[in-house]
């Protein structure tokens, strides 16, 4: 849980200081959007295989794949959603 709640914790204020940041609504928002999901997955499984006989790392590393999952990936689909809206994201 501790692995869930710091990483929801920093991806929630990467994502409202990066909405700071970025004045123009189409440049850096779709990275923005993805940085923290492909930050968080991969680097928490890393994290949980190189401390596969630490049980406490292990799953902290556990909670950082999951946080990757919900609320980041969820909040990046609907940033994303919303950029596709007003015409900014491609795919449209």
């Amino acid at each position: 849980m501790l692995g869930w709640g710091l990483a929801a914790t920093a991806a929630l204020l990467v994502r409202f200081g990066g909405q700071l940041l970025l004045t123009d609504p189409c440049q850096g928002h779709t990275i923005l959007a993805l940085l923290t999901p492909l930050l968080l997955g991969p680097g928490g499984l890393a994290l949980t295989a190189s401390s596969w006989n630490d049980r406490p790392k292990a799953m902290f590393g556990l909670g950082l794949v999951m946080a990757s999952f919900l609320p980041t990936l969820l909040l990046s689909a609907y940033d994303i959603g919303q950029l596709r809206n007003i015409g900014c994201a491609g795919g449209t």
